[in-house]
């Protein structure tokens, strides 16, 4: 594992420079990323630039030995562009004319400097409702629709009472219709995609050997269709508030590789001991590069956001525990060619997302979650991947809220089952089209003969409910209640209230070489521990039990050792009885009981 610290030298005196340098390579850090709000600096004018202030800079960090990651800082224009341009927006054609110069001459001026290790790209421009990005979504449309009558028919306008006579009148009513509101997600992210891409391309033009990586920010939502990126920077906060490792398995899945972690303090200072175990959770699930941000600025937006080194200059208790967490990940360096393997995936589709939330009332990352938490209390290793993603190396898909009807999706999940694959899909599947207008069939339509069986009615405020498995156990379910008429498929579970009790809640169906499991309500946790350790069973994975609350367990591979890591993302002290003695590669001796502190990890060769 190697680790980096976010730095920004345009805020630091030339002894600042060297200070901090001298206590980084003391410390063990690899990589230094520098330059995300540096474009004022380095391009104080129009077309004269300013680049021998980072070249002093970087030749400090050069001599101690660690690596430059340029960030290419198109988030921040300088003030004479701001002036210059109508808008700051992605379809801005001075911001976009003036973005791909400096790109050009940054990373051409960098590309003979040996210390460049690598490009990142940070997009925090957006789009807005100014002419260029009304003109743009415009575009956009007719190239979609061609024409105003095919975009009538397509969004079903005639509902509403407001057939569109003039493309202009689209434009202006994009948060008033859901298949409107849709495809402006769609050209929104399509707009994002082609700032990021054209930057990387440049990037790849002047220094080709050189890897980039495009930042992950978190509540992102888009294609992630990002050309020449080997890398996917992901953000994690110490302070976990649930989904870091969803967020990380998520990152790993974009680009089915390792990734890279921007850890955020943000204005909370890190409980003891929480920076150490926090980073070798986000190691677990495929981080192998950690960055930290190094000084608290001491003027701007986010002066009050921690850095390892706070106001003071003085280094504080997080810079400790930082380095003694630098120390740790050189003893790790024996298992940086490990990876993530996992035989379970969860299908995403960013589509679905959007779309789910205008008008149903349950979330849809909490669906995804439920089938998350439940395999992770198990030990597994779980991939998040585009709904698009080829799928035959994984023993289950699970496939939840399939809401808008991809046709590339739907023959990805068809040809998944079709050659063998285990499938579990829910509620709420297959109900809207690309437009995101109902589809007049039986529910779920296009999967009805997948899963081989469909939606007779529905209780949409279901309250109190539960159901009995095919083996006698009963369980809580909630919000939504589909009431089953069976095909092929057959009964897994049934209601036992209510005007529908007996009738038939979950299926399974045989369909050529392949299962489809069908969840028609939202069930309560203790179903889906139950019911996704049955899967796990069946299909061979291993299963660990009785793992306390607060203890997470990842493995890491290198096709010849499997490496064991045990998280205690919990205040309490826990213990951990192994079954059998292993040998912790941090502390290089064996062990049969794990004493874990609060926040605490430990790595095990098994």
């Amino acid at each position: 594992m190697k680790t980096g610290v976010d730095y920004y030298p345009e805020q630091r005196s030339k002894a600042d420079i060297q200070r901090d340098a001298e206590i980084m390579a003391k410390t063990g850090i690899k990589l230094v990323r520098m330059g995300g709000k540096s474009w004022c600096r380095l391009e104080p004018h129009d077309n004269s630039y300013s680049f021998e202030w980072l070249d002093e800079a970087i030749s400090v960090f050069a001599r101690y030995g660690m690596g430059i990651v340029l960030t290419i800082p198109a988030g921040k224009p300088p003030q004479w562009l701001k002036k210059k341009a109508e808008s700051i927006c992605l379809n801005s054609p001075e911001l976009l004319r003036h973005t791909s110069r400096f790109t050009d001459e940054f990373t051409k001026h960098c590309s003979q400097n040996k210390a460049i290790a690598g490009i990142h790209i940070d997009c925090t421009i957006d789009i807005c409702d100014c002419k260029h990005c009304r003109d743009e979504f415009i575009n956009w449309l007719k190239d979609r629709y061609d024409n105003l009558s095919n975009l009538n028919r397509a969004f079903g306008t005639i509902a509403d009472g407001k057939e569109y006579t003039e493309w202009e009148q689209v434009a202006s009513e994009k948060e008033k219709s859901p298949s409107l509101m849709l495809d402006y997600y769609r050209y929104s992210s399509e707009c994002r995609r082609r700032y990021i891409n054209f930057q990387g391309a440049v990037a790849k033009k002047n220094m080709p050997k050189i890897p980039l990586s495009v930042i992950l920010h978190s509540g992102t939502n888009c294609y992630y269709e990002y050309d020449c990126m080997k890398y996917i920077s992901a953000e994690g906060f110490p302070e976990d508030d649930g989904l870091n490792n969803f967020r990380y398995d998520f990152a790993r899945g974009i680009l089915k590789r390792n990734f890279i972690l921007s850890q955020r303090f943000g204005k909370s200072i890190p409980r003891p001991n929480i920076l150490k175990g926090s980073a070798i959770q986000a190691f677990s699930h495929g981080a192998d590069t950690i960055y930290y941000k190094w000084n608290t600025a001491l003027s701007g937006e986010e002066m009050f956001d921690y850095g390892l080194i706070d106001h003071s200059g003085i280094p504080s208790r997080c810079f400790f525990e930082f380095s003694e967490f630098c120390k740790m990940a050189m003893r790790l360096e024996s298992i940086n060619d490990t990876c993530v393997k996992s035989q379970i995936c969860i299908l995403y589709s960013p589509e679905s997302e959007y779309a789910f939330g205008i008008h149903e009332n349950m979330p849809y990352i909490r669906q995804l979650m439920k089938f998350y938490n439940a395999f992770r209390k198990y030990g597994a290793n779980v991939d998040i991947v585009s709904a698009k993603t080829e799928l035959s190396d994984y023993s289950l898909v699970i496939a939840p809220n399939i809401y808008v009807n991809d046709k590339a999706v739907t023959e990805n999940i068809y040809r998944y089952v079709i050659n063998g694959g285990t499938l579990v899909m829910t509620t709420r599947s297959g109900v809207k089209n690309s437009s995101n207008n109902c589809i007049p069939e039986h529910l779920p339509t296009v999967f009805r003969e997948l899963i081989g069986a469909e939606v007779a009615e529905y209780d949409r405020k279901a309250e109190n409910q539960s159901i009995t498995d095919y083996s006698g156990e009963v369980f809580e379910c909630s919000d939504w209640c589909d009431i089953l008429k069976l095909n092929t498929a057959r009964t897994y579970a049934e209601y036992n209230k209510n005007y529908y009790m007996g009738c038939t809640a979950i299926t399974v169906n045989d369909y050529c070489k392949g299962k489809v499991y069908y969840i028609g309500t939202v069930t309560d946790d203790n179903f889906c521990m139950n019911f996704v350790g049955k899967l796990m069973k069946y299909h061979s994975i291993p299963r660990l039990k009785g793992m306390p609350d607060g203890i997470e367990v990842t493995t890491r591979t290198n096709g010849r050792d499997n490496f064991i890591i045990f998280f205690n993302n919990s205040p309490e002290g826990q213990t951990i009885e192994l079954p059998k003695a292993m040998y912790s590669v941090i502390d290089s001796r064996g062990k049969q009981r794990l004493e874990l502190a609060p926040y605490d990890a430990d790595i095990l060769r098994n």
